[in-house]
């Protein structure tokens, strides 16, 4: 849920990367909260894996600095550019493992790859130039 919605806030309806992830962490934490209640309500204690538990909490406290720290790093676009790749990259394992045959499998993921890194450069390329354009009009205007 957590990057489909980023791309999705940020894209969209136009907000800023950390307004984004704040809201979108946010709304993860009622979900996992009352999703773990259901689950515990359901299965008993007794079912719970108390080591993924303890896995997922430890990954969570690990990534959540750096996520912040990416957000306020990286412009808006790239990060974009960068989820929505992920995105795929990750989903498309279930279309090829449904309607592909398995040996044409490291094909397509080395083309979606090429396309993906072709997207970063793209949008690298693009704001460079734009902030090129930004610096000669801000001089221009200061003369």
């Amino acid at each position: 849920m957590g990057t489909d919605c980023n791309a999705r806030f940020i894209v969209k309806k136009g907000m800023t990367a950390r307004k984004a992830v704040g809201t979108v962490d946010t709304s993860e934490f009622a979900i996992a909260f009352f999703g773990s209640l259901g689950f515990i309500i359901s299965l008993g204690w007794e079912a719970v894996n108390w080591l993924w538990v303890i896995a997922l909490i430890i990954g969570g406290v690990v990534a959540a600095p750096i996520a912040a720290w990416l957000v306020r790093m990286l412009p808006a676009q790239l990060m974009g550019v960068l989820v929505g790749g992920f995105i795929i990259l990750i989903n498309v394992r279930t279309l090829l493992a449904t309607w592909i045959p398995i040996e044409a499998h490291i094909y397509i993921y080395t083309g979606i790859v090429i396309i993906w890194l072709s997207g970063i450069l793209l949008t690298i390329n693009k704001m460079s130039n734009a902030r090129k354009h930004d610096h000669i009009e801000h001089r221009q205007n200061v003369s």
